[in-house]
This record gives structure tokens, C-alpha cells and sequence, in this order.
């Protein structure tokens, strides 16, 4: 079988018909653990870097062009001192780890799947 090879952000954004400067902002909001959902805006006021290592992970995961790798940087990201802090473990105000995999394996499989019908198409 013919692999297409592609970035999560690519195989993302072909996905969800979105263009690529909108990857990490609607992967963050997909990947949100709930309880943590409508206390982004209170925890970005009172803590504005609070979220930067989702942004961090989001990104690095965006660039990598296989699910092996987006599964490398999720166990970097698991293993970051500021997430093994209660309130992101105990609360979950995070995103989920187990939803961005997910959410990269299937764009990875439908984006690849859709250019090899293309390739075998043209």
C-alpha cells in the first residue's frame, strides 16, 4: 500500500477543511479534558503561560509525519515536570493526551487514505 507522507497538521487540516494557521487553536479546543473547557478563560487570566506546554506539544506533534512520533511527543509532554502538578492531573485542566492521539490517527489514516484515491485517480 502507498503511504502519503504528511504532517499531523496537514493530514489535520485536509481533515477538517481548515487552513493551517487554525491547527493549534482547534486541536487545543478538541483535545480539552471538559471540566477544563470554561475554565480556559479565568485560568489564562490569572495564569497567562498556563497553557503553553499543550501549545508546545500541539505544535511539536503538528510537525511529525508518522503516528510514532506524535506518540514520542505526547511522552515527552507526559513527562514534563509542570505536568505532574495536582491541578493538572487531579483536576484535568489539560488536554488529553488519549484525544490527541486519537484525533492523529484518524487524520492520519483519512488524509492518507483520501491522496492515495487521488494518486490512483490521477
Amino acid at each position: 500500500m502507498l503511504v502519503v507522507t504528511m504532517t499531523f497538521a496537514e493530514a489535520y487540516c485536509l481533515v477538517a477543511g481548515c487552513p493551517e494557521s487554525r491547527f493549534a487553536r482547534k486541536v487545543f479546543w478538541s483535545c480539552l479534558h471538559g471540566p477544563a473547557i470554561p475554565l480556559v478563560p479565568v485560568i489564562t487570566l490569572l495564569q497567562p503561560g498556563y497553557f503553553n506546554v499543550e501549545a508546545q506539544l500541539i505544535a511539536h506533534a503538528g510537525r511529525a509525519t508518522s503516528l510514532r512520533l506524535v506518540d514520542e511527543e505526547i511522552r515527552v509532554f507526559r513527562s514534563e515536570f509542570a505536568n505532574q502538578r495536582w491541578p493538572r492531573r487531579g483536576l484535568r485542566l489539560r488536554i488529553s493526551t488519549r484525544r490527541l492521539r486519537r484525533l492523529a490517527a484518524h487524520c492520519f489514516t483519512v488524509a492518507n487514505d483520501a491522496a492515495v484515491s487521488n494518486l490512483a485517480s490521477a
